[in-house]
């Protein structure tokens, strides 16, 4: 008989499983008739479920109604009185099994022997699978005794019914099944005797009687009234000691020489089995591995936004500015104490506050990076409703906080809410508050640092999209007076951030006046530095005036007419930013559909609204009617968006996202 290798696992990379030895099939069982009755003259497989009829009529009746219902099979096609009959029993288990590709769920919750017997029922059926594959059509009784195994899985995966001595004569038996397919082969060529067969015939019948009150007993169920008039109540203890001393009764049958063979075979069977273990347990790690990276990573793509894009947009310091917060005690306090602390930044309208947001995760995380401490981070934007929403921060910071995780572990406390939620997790504000919480109480976490910047820039959906006062917040913060809870108001520190404002003007000077001679960059920085009000945001609108055109500045005499037009203010700053506007119809139009947008435009988006808005000015030709008309008015991708940063300056600005 040919031997056929026992794939592990339905995967392309599942380990190979050591083949099985053979059973020992028979030449005289004919498949196509009713069996004999006479022990003597068949093998012992078909005798013993002859032998379990006689005795057993009620059970073997039950047994073959549950097998029409485990197979999905009709009455008619269920007689097991009939070899063929049993052969397509057989032959369907094995196909339902192998079509469904299923796994047992082992049963959590149940004592750890229920799992260690469950397991090496797992075991069994992988080792001999193959027997009952090649036995089926010779040996159709034998074959379907060894896949009661199969049987019995596959009612466990769907039943609490698992009674721990069940299982535990279930694997004795199965012992035993291993035993004696090594005896048969063994003993076949040999005179064993009619007493030997009938003593192997009467051991098999016990077994076949043992496991079809196993199948009848969960697939019926423990309460039912018809199957207790048919086995009673069942000690399984006790039918699993009868078995035992049958199968000693045969042992004892066999020469002492044969016996030692028998042995020595039933050994190199449980090495093979233990193989099985060592694969099964790689191939179940391999597995769990997989789903559980395809699950973080559907998590992590559902939480993923472009975060680090929010905070970068943003300028990176000039040396030596923001000393004003780095140097506070205030701050070298918080970012050394071991109790978590509130730190609340607030100033006025540029002052630099964003900067040094980003300042502050910058060299934080330069300076815990490796250190068993997280920097997370998200940066509010009024008018961008992807950087207004509260829970798109918590996603923000949660996914920081998973993929900076050198454990791996803390992003499990959020797998079991992204199952029940979906894509709808990064969206509900309180479920990821939680998933934070249970985070940051965790023992892996370590160190969590959250920075938000522009924090009354969020908007709650609860109250319908509107922006919190100013007052609301600090009202909010005013809860956490029992904790370590430290407020920096920048404009105390107007003194020092105007000193460091002027620490950027040199900077920006180099930078951007670069072209102009070096008695024209100290003129120029020595008028901006004099000038009263400074704040960054008034420097950045300055600055715009030059980097428009840098070429108009190009003489001395020039240089002394840009000194004249600076502005002084922020006002002043826009309203010279709106006035060198070449066409300023066009500038209000386009300035017009932003601040009717309800979210931030595609560059595509604004690009049809501005060129529809432009042809409804125009009088001389009607609006484009058809797609192709529309085609024609559109600037081209690549300069749509020259278009508008010329026309409406630093009044809008365009995002790569």
């Amino acid at each position: 008989m040919d031997k056929t290798p026992a794939v592990l696992a339905t995967t392309p990379t599942s380990p190979v499983i050591p083949t099985p030895p053979p059973l020992n099939p028979s030449d005289t069982t004919d498949t196509g008739t009713e069996a004999h009755t006479d022990a003597d003259d068949i093998e012992p497989w078909t005798a013993a479920f002859h032998l379990f009829q006689e005795k057993s009529p009620d059970l073997a009746a039950s047994y073959e109604e549950c097998l029409v219902s485990l197979q999905g099979m009709t009455a008619d096609d269920v007689k097991l009185a009939v070899p063929r009959s049993v052969e397509a029993v057989v032959q369907t288990q094995l196909k339902r099994r192998e079509g469904k590709q299923w796994k047992l769920p082992l049963p959590s919750g149940k004592t750890i022997n229920v799992r260690k017997q469950t397991e090496k029922l797992v075991k069994f059926l992988l080792y001999f699978d193959p027997i009952v594959k090649n036995a089926v059509s010779a040996q159709p009784y034998a074959a379907l005794a060894w896949s009661s195994v199969s049987m019995l899985l596959s009612l466990l995966t769907n039943t609490s019914a698992q009674n721990e001595a069940m299982l535990d004569g279930f694997n004795s038996i199965n012992d035993i099944l291993v035993y004696w397919n090594a005896g048969e082969e063994i003993l076949r060529n040999g005179n064993t005797g009619a007493h030997f067969l009938k003593s192997l015939s009467n051991l098999y019948a016990s077994i076949i009687e043992y496991q079809a009150s196993v199948i009848c007993h969960i697939s019926k169920g423990q309460g039912s009234r018809a199957l207790q008039s048919v086995v009673g109540a069942v000690n399984w203890v006790t039918k699993a000691q009868k078995i035992a001393k049958l199968n000693t009764a045969c042992k004892d049958l066999v020469d002492i020489s044969c016996r030692a063979d028998i042995q020595r075979a039933n050994d190199s069977t449980l090495h093979g089995m233990r193989d099985i273990v060592v694969a099964l347990e790689q191939s179940e790690l391999q597995t769990r591995d997989r789903e559980r990276e395809e699950k973080e990573t559907e998590l992590l793509r559902n939480l993923q936004c472009t975060y680090d894009s929010y905070k970068d947009f943003n300028r990176q310091r000039v040396q030596g500015t923001c000393e004003w917060f780095f140097n506070d005690s205030r701050f070298h306090a918080l970012r050394d104490a071991s109790t978590s602390s509130l730190l609340w930044v607030s100033a006025g309208p540029g002052c630099g506050k964003s900067v040094l947001s980003r300042a502050i995760v910058d060299e934080l995380r330069a300076s815990t990076g490796g250190g068993g401490s997280t920097v997370c981070h998200f940066f509010f934007k009024d008018g961008d409703e992807d950087r207004t929403l509260a829970a798109n921060a918590l996603s923000a910071i949660l996914h920081s906080l998973f993929t900076e995780d050198a454990s791996q572990r803390l992003i499990q406390h959020a797998l079991p809410s992204h199952k029940s939620h979906g894509k709808r997790l990064a969206q509900d504000f309180l479920e990821l508050w939680k998933i934070l919480i249970s985070c940051a109480q965790s023992d892996d976490a370590g160190e969590i640092i959250c920075v938000l910047d522009a924090l009354d820039e969020y908007l709650k959906a609860e109250v319908h999209h509107h922006k919190p006062p100013y007052d609301d917040l600090e009202k909010q913060f005013a809860r956490f007076a029992t904790v370590n809870c430290i407020k920096f108001h920048g404009d105390d520190k107007s003194a020092e951030i105007s000193r460091e404002i002027d620490l950027v003007i040199d900077e920006l000077v180099d930078e951007v006046a670069g072209s102009f001679s070096r008695d024209d960059q100290e003129r120029l920085k020595s008028h901006l530095k004099s000038m009263n009000n400074r704040t960054y945001l008034w420097l950045h609108l300055t600055f715009d005036i030059i980097r428009q055109s840098p070429s108009e500045f190009g003489r001395p005499c020039d240089i002394d007419e840009l000194l004249s037009i600076l502005p002084s203010e922020v006002a002043d700053a826009y309203e010279n930013i709106l006035n060198r506007s070449k066409n300023k119809n066009r500038t209000e139009t386009i300035l017009s559909i932003v601040l009717a947008a309800e979210r931030p435009l595609t560059l595509r988006e604004a690009n049809v609204a501005v060129a529809m808005a432009f042809a409804l000015q125009n009088n001389k030709s009607p609006p484009p009617s058809t797609s192709a008309e529309l085609d024609r008015q559109l600037w081209p991708d690549d300069t749509f968006k020259s278009v508008v940063t010329n026309l409406c300056g630093l009044f809008i600005s365009v995002q790569i996202v």
